[in-house]
């Protein structure tokens, strides 16, 4: 692969776009030229999809999962929906760190990157509110 050099400035566009940890430069400037990314042939080949739920590692959240976050006293809601998180404000992601750092703002309201797992709480069906990163200690513990 070929590397090139980029200044300070270049490098925080590109952090400030990443949807998620998963989200590497180079499918930030493709999607920020206007390129095909190829996100959903990622996460088949890492075994994320799976009729409709969004999988991650032992996580499994089923469609119509439903999801919250509290940040900097503002409330943001979201469903799982099509192997993907959809937030109340239009935007589809992938993770939750790139949903949290899409609707997350400062108090100066600046973009910030948040560890979404840290922030999410996820309601899956038949089930209460539970912190996203508490479910996945939970899960892992089970395993």
């Amino acid at each position: 692969m070929r590397q090139i050099e980029i200044d300070f400035d270049v490098h925080k566009i590109i952090e400030s776009n990443r949807t998620g940890f998963e989200d590497t430069p180079n499918d930030v400037l493709r999607r920020l030229l206007g390129l095909n990314v190829q996100v959903n042939d990622v996460r088949k080949a890492k075994g994320l999809e799976k009729e409709g739920a969004w999988l991650d590692g032992v996580v499994e959240l089923p469609p119509f999962t439903e999801l919250k976050m509290v940040y900097n006293n503002r409330e943001y809601f979201g469903i799982v929906r099509d192997g993907a998180w959809h937030d109340d404000m239009g935007g589809v992601h992938h993770s939750p760190s790139g949903a949290a750092c899409a609707l997350a703002r400062t108090k100066d309201g600046k973009k910030t990157n948040l560890n979404g797992k840290n922030y999410w709480y996820v309601k899956r069906p038949g089930e209460d509110w539970i912190l996203y990163s508490s479910l996945e200690q939970k899960l892992k513990r089970m395993a």
